[in-house]
């Protein structure tokens, strides 16, 4: 190796090292409220950092300890609510990321959906994160991939992009009831408005709303009981009969998010790869603008029109 040749190679280490300690690893997807929950152990917890496989593991362990705690809290069902709650399975969840179609074809380019923290990582350039720093501290948002999990298009604010996920695809995702932001606001009964920083005992209770994708399903049969209890004697019998007399799973889901009787905010570890999209539909009117472009090349198959 010349001499010159060496010193490009330091350089270029240098400034990858550089680069690597700008990112705060500490707020690993998932990472923040784990760490919290396992010291509330009273046992001392290892200082080194882990893998996202290894955080999802750890929280997969206790995923079904808040399940038990929620249907400990709902507690037998009535037959006509066991007929309800059985419409989650008759009407299987979605998993939809939705994004404005202006980030589309930095996406393709990109062969996947990055977390801000993981472009970082990769040295791309991205907008600034949309997620609250609240939710960095409280979680690690700004390492995550965000996708809806319930209603069949996901929620249309979030953008006109709707990418839906594979069921089978091993996204060792995990989610919880309410956003970060909602969590602090109504759980913590405090403006999270101005806030950066969430409390230990924030993380601590955040951990309580996490819910692996292995117990989804469980979880959803148990949120749709306990707030069909929650709504008004003159509301809810016309709300169970909309839900029994469901055609579609559109309907379903719909009646569900509108009604708020569940829905989760999935999280996904740095990246969702889009060899794991099944469909990306985008507006008709915009359809073979996308499909034009370069970047859409080797993914013409999964784009469609709506």
């Amino acid at each position: 190796m010349t001499k010159k040749a060496f010193t490009i190679l330091m350089v270029c280490f240098y400034l990858s090292a550089a680069q690597s300690a700008d990112v705060d690893e500490s707020r690993k997807c998932g990472l923040p409220s784990l760490l919290a929950r396992l010291k509330s152990s009273g046992f001392p917890v290892s200082k080194s950092l882990l893998p996202d496989s290894e955080i999802f593991e750890k929280l997969a362990a206790f995923s079904p300890a808040n399940i038990l705690e929620v249907k400990t809290a709902v507690g037998k069902l009535s037959d006509r609510e066991k007929k309800i709650s059985a419409l989650v399975d008759k009407f299987p969840y979605q998993i939809i990321h939705r994004m404005p179609i202006e980030r589309l074809p930095s996406i393709l380019k990109q062969e996947a959906l990055l977390a801000p923290r993981e472009a970082k990582r990769r040295d791309i350039p991205l907008d600034a994160p949309f997620t609250p720093g609240l939710e960095d501290s409280l979680f690690g948002g700004h390492d995550c991939v965000f996708v809806s999990v319930g209603p069949v298009k996901g929620r249309d604010r979030y953008g006109d992009v709707i990418i839906h996920v594979k069921k089978d695809a091993p996204l060792q995702a995990w989610g919880s009831l309410k956003s970060g932001w909602y969590f602090v606001s109504s759980q913590r009964n405090r403006d999270p408005h101005g806030e950066d920083e969430a409390t230990a005992d924030d993380r601590l209770h955040f951990s309580h709303n996490i819910y692996t994708q292995g117990d989804w399903q469980q979880f959803f049969k148990l949120s749709l009981i306990s707030f069909l209890r929650s709504k008004d004697d003159s509301e809810r019998p016309q709300l169970e009969e909309t839900l029994l007399n469901a055609q579609s799973g559109h309907e379903f889901w719909k009646t569900m998010d509108d009604n708020r009787l569940g829905y989760l905010e999935g999280k996904v570890a740095a990246q969702l790869p889009l060899s794991w999209v099944e469909k990306i539909e985008v507006p008709a009117s915009r359809l073979q603008e996308i499909l034009n472009r370069s970047e859409s090349h080797n993914w013409s198959g999964i784009i469609t029109g709506y």
